[in-house]
Order: structure tokens, then C-alpha cells, then sequence
């Protein structure tokens, strides 16, 4: 099963405003739960939930700056 992690952007039952939740998803990324199915179809019209896009990693190395070099 594929997951997706949603920002909540108002509060929805129980899950308060600004929560982030991970939902599974199907093949296509939508929600296997009817309540999760159903907000999806809301957030069209009234944003009530946001997908968070997971950066991803391409293997590179990140390497910090140092700011303070004296030459």
C-alpha cells in the first residue's frame, strides 16, 4: 500500500487544524478510507486539506558552507 501525508488546513471530526496525517492511498492516490475519499473531493472546492510533498533525496551529498574562512 502507498502512503500520502495531508496538512489539514481546517479542523475535520477529531483531527484539529495544521495536524499532518498519513492516509493510504490506492495505485492512483486516493484515499482507501470513504471519510478520507470524501475530503479529497472537498478540498477541491473548499482546501480543506493539502498533500505534502515529500522532498526526495537523489543519492548527491549536501555539504555545508563555511562562512567563516579566512584566507
Amino acid at each position: 500500500m502507498n502512503r500520502l501525508r495531508v496538512k489539514l488546513n481546517a479542523d475535520l471530526g477529531q483531527f484539529k487544524k495544521g495536524a499532518i496525517i498519513e492516509l493510504v492511498v490506492d495505485e492512483n492516490g486516493m484515499p482507501m478510507q470513504r471519510f478520507w475519499y470524501r475530503r479529497f473531493k472537498d478540498a477541491k472546492i473548499d482546501n480543506c486539506i493539502e498533500v505534502i510533498e515529500e522532498e526526495k533525496n537523489t543519492g548527491g551529498t549536501i555539504k555545508k558552507s563555511k562562512k567563516n574562512k579566512e584566507d
